[in-house]
């Protein structure tokens, strides 16, 4: 797949190319992010990957939740997922990651646009209590959201999303910028339509925000009814039905796209693209992520629902994130700028 990008792109102006952290990012989007790793992105090209990731060869042992957890100094916790039933396989392509502009490639998203099928269309389903967090799974009767295009080599349909976060406001995203955190992460996983063994995750940031609306409307993560919904599965395996009042466009970031056809749009905003695993066992190396720089908003109320959800032993969840993995040499990322004129300012 890198070599796909390389091979495809045009290069882009220098002057339209962001030289740290901070210009990517920007303070906008809540961060005070390290300048250690600025760095000219025309110099920040990585070797060829050699070989593509591997996929997580699984066992004949199903994996329970209870097999593993988050708990740093527990015999269960992430230092020990290597041991688990289906995590034997753990390569040099893990995820979450840290991102860095020096160590990023960057290209201009406007010659492989990402789309977004039936994104706006109303998905009813269900939200479930997993015992590591919530997910919502939609109704299998209606026709699922797909994304294709930005260098994805298939169509993916979505499957389901689910959230990380902490009881920390200073952490709870998987993946960082520059080593830093949001409170936050939302994932929209999707499944391949010609290989289901390969996925396609979109990762969300999530920014806190005093929820007050000053002249101009504040796109948040959950809407009233959402959060209602969170209050009925605090337990393990607790379960309730979401309606199809909303659709998978209220979980990206505002503006972020645009109609391209009546059931189609294209993805505007600039993201990060890099090939690596699942987060939670069996990490499985079949992931292409695609991490968007702007943020989502969220409450502190909003926030405190999630912090208030149980695990599957009965214990409130006191994080559900994985630390940051190594980059392999040779491992690329990729900073898709979108074309914007006021890109440093917007970024």
């Amino acid at each position: 797949m890198a070599a796909t990008i390389a091979s495809h792109a045009p290069q882009l102006q220098q002057q339209n190319v962001p030289t740290s952290e901070e210009e990517m990012f920007g303070k906008k989007n809540g961060l005070t992010v390290r300048n250690d790793a600025a760095a000219a992105a025309a110099a920040a090209a990585l070797k060829q990957q050699n070989g593509q990731a591997k996929v997580g060869q699984a066992t004949s042992r199903p994996l329970n939740v209870q097999d593993w957890d988050y708990d740093e100094h527990g015999e269960c916790g992430p230092k020990h997922w290597l041991h688990i039933a289906n995590c034997e396989h753990l390569g040099n392509h893990q995820s979450p990651i840290d991102f860095r502009l020096s160590k990023m490639r960057v290209l201009p998203l406007n010659s492989h646009p990402l789309c977004l099928v039936n994104y706006k269309r109303p998905l009813a389903g269900q939200l479930v209590n997993t015992g590591c967090g919530i997910q919502f799974r939609p109704d299998p009767q209606v026709e699922p959201p797909e994304i294709y295009g930005g260098m994805l080599e298939q169509n993916y349909r979505f499957v389901q999303y689910h959230f990380h976060w902490s009881q920390n406001d200073n952490e709870g995203s998987e993946h960082t910028i520059g080593g830093l955190r949001y409170p936050a992460e939302l994932h929209l996983v999707h499944q391949g339509v010609k290989d289901p063994s390969k996925l396609a995750v979109l990762g969300i940031f999530l920014k806190l925000d005093d929820g007050v609306e000053n002249g101009e409307p504040k796109k948040f993560v959950f809407s009233s009814d959402e959060m209602e919904a969170l209050k009925k599965v605090v337990e393990f395996e607790q379960s309730t039905a979401i309606d199809s009042k909303h659709s998978l466009t209220s979980k990206l970031p505002p503006n972020c796209c645009q109609d391209v056809a009546s059931c189609a749009e294209h993805f505007v905003s600039s993201f990060v693209r890099y090939e690596g695993s699942l987060t939670t066992p069996p990490c499985s190396e079949n992931v292409t992520w695609t991490v968007f720089t702007d943020p989502l908003l969220v409450t502190k109320e909003q926030m405190s629902l999630l912090r208030a959800l149980k695990d599957c032993k009965g214990k409130v969840i006191e994080k559900n994130y994985r630390q940051v993995q190594k980059c392999a040499a040779g491992r690329e990322v990729f900073f898709m700028v979108a074309p914007t004129d006021d890109l440093m300012t917007k970024m």
